[in-house]
């Protein structure tokens, strides 16, 4: 039976190897760049714009000064905004060369998507073999994870690309002693932290396995020295630091993480969020069982001692910062499934590991699953318009029709307002603030004067003396204030004590109410 085994093991390792032989690397670094890059152009407009990179755009054209007043200004306290600024500069720059379209600032982040497919690639050449390094960048290329965060005008594909390079970075500098590469990974190391301050989840445990895998004295003089190159480089947002994670305790939406905030990280890994909710069954099966299949494999190959040490290292990027992301969310909530891109980054080079190495019968089991799952994924993010999407150029299409100098169009919170207003900031453009101190209470006073857009305090100082209101709710938030026990939505009902409903359109999840006066 183990004779039978490995040799399906071997013809499998084989054909990837034979595979692999067709094309020089860098040719083949070229296939899956491009492939990357055409699969994410062809869904680049697939889903409507959301608050998350309406504010990215509205924020970073503005320019640096105002975007440090609107993020460091203190706020009770704290500071104004939570995120540092590597990304908004960036695509401030970008935007100032090709414009302001979402298909411009969208280009940013699949521009960082495939460097960092590139990277990825090399750095799977270097920890193991040729077949697996072209296997992981095919994974990556179709991950549907992966092409969604290549696909938004945010920071978490930077934040994966420098992530990578500090690793890759770090493990030539310890394992081939070189100097120059310690600089590197201090330097990446750095603007991986000015992207997003979660990345201090990933370098810990980088720095962490590279030492205890090597233990010498030569590999912890490498890992101090570009850690306080990074160190030296971030110290000026450092001192900023304490103010934005009192930001995070005051007043942020991410709740406290439990075993379901892990389950749908594997979902995302696997898939991606938001699933279709009919096919959330048959993903979520796939992904359990590609779990148990990464689990089982890992005691058959162990046993073989087949690239060990890479490997452990490749599990360690994968596992150590969600756990600790975890664990210290459960003191500080501040656990996102999307500031583990990089660890879904690691974890297609153990899926990829696994395919080059598993047992045959375990590998096809893998590749259904993989299908499964990647298809599903690949669906939802080409179908899903809901909350917090919606298709705001329709809607303010249909609103132009019937707007006048006596109407208001009022937007009962940030979430739909910013969308809406970068489609066409011409329209008559209102929102009313977030409760004070609530979980949603996350941009402050200082970044709304920057982005020039002020909440209104409530609905009446909203509509002042306007003859029609168009009132824009996410039917999500008027399904949340009838679980809490609310007949109506507050926003509504303090409007009916003047205003009465004429009619209510739809656009997916996008509820308009039309009001007149009640006369």
């Amino acid at each position: 039976m183990d004779v039978k085994t490995n040799s399906l093991q071997s013809r499998i390792g084989n054909a990837l190897s034979d595979l692999a032989d067709r094309f020089p690397f860098s040719v083949w670094v070229l296939i899956l760049t491009l492939i990357a890059i055409t699969l994410r152009l062809l869904m680049l407009l697939n889903r409507s714009i959301w608050y998350d990179e309406a504010f990215s755009i509205l924020f970073s054209r503005e320019g640096p000064t105002a975007m440090l007043m609107g993020t460091l200004t203190p706020v009770d306290g704290v500071a104004a905004d939570v995120h540092p600024l590597l990304y908004y500069s960036l695509l401030w720059g970008w935007m100032k060369l090709f414009g302001q379209s979402i298909v411009a600032v969208r280009m940013l982040s699949v521009a960082f998507g495939a460097l960092l497919l590139i990277a990825f690639v090399l750095l799977a050449r270097r920890l193991f073999n040729k077949p697996v390094a072209i296997m992981a960048g095919l994974l990556y290329a179709v991950s549907p994870f992966q092409v969604h965060y290549a696909l938004e005008a945010r920071m978490y594909v930077l934040l994966a690309l420098l992530a990578t390079l500090a690793s890759l970075s770090l493990y030539i500098a310890v394992t081939e002693n070189a100097r120059v590469a310690v600089l590197w990974f201090g330097f990446f190391s750095a603007l991986a932290l000015y992207s997003h301050i979660l990345a201090v989840f990933f370098l810990g445990p980088l720095a962490l396995v590279i030492y205890l895998q090597n233990r010498s004295r030569s590999a912890l003089l490498r890992i101090a020295q570009g850690s306080l190159v990074a160190l030296l480089l971030y110290t000026p947002w450092l001192l900023r630091l304490p103010a934005q994670i009192s930001k995070v305790q005051q007043s942020y939406w991410i709740p406290r993480p439990g075993p379901g905030s892990l389950l749908q990280t594997l979902l995302a890994f696997t898939s991606d969020l938001p699933i279709d909710q009919a096919l959330l069954p048959i993903v979520l099966a796939a992904s359990l069982l590609i779990f148990v299949f990464l689990v089982v494999e890992y005691r058959h190959v162990r046993k073989s001692g087949a690239d060990s040490r890479q490997f452990r290292l490749v599990v360690a990027l994968t596992l150590l910062p969600l756990v600790l992301l975890f664990g210290i969310s459960q003191f500080r909530p501040i656990y996102i499934v999307r500031g583990l891109l990089p660890s879904g980054v690691f974890f297609l080079m153990l899926v990829s590991w696994f395919l080059y190495h598993g047992r045959s019968r375990a590998v096809g089991t893998l590749c259904v699953c993989l299908i499964i799952t990647f298809g599903a994924g690949m669906y939802s993010l080409n179908t899903y318009n809901g909350f917090p999407y919606g298709p705001f150029r329709s809607m303010n299409a249909a609103l132009r029709e019937v707007i006048d100098n006596k109407s208001v169009i009022l937007h009962s919170n940030k979430i739909s307002m910013l969308p809406a207003y970068y489609d066409d900031p011409t329209l008559p453009h209102r929102y009313l603030q977030d409760p004070p101190g609530s979980g949603s209470d996350t941009l402050a006073r200082p970044t709304q004067e920057v982005l020039k857009l002020l909440a209104e305090h409530n609905p009446q100082s909203a509509v002042k003396d306007a003859v029609d209101v168009y009132l824009v709710v996410f039917r999500q938030e008027i399904d949340d204030y009838e679980r809490l026990g609310y007949q109506k939505h507050p926003t509504i009902a303090a409007l009916e004590e003047k205003y009465r409903i004429r009619e209510i359109n739809s656009w997916d999840d996008l509820f308009v109410y039309a009001m007149e006066l009640d006369e």
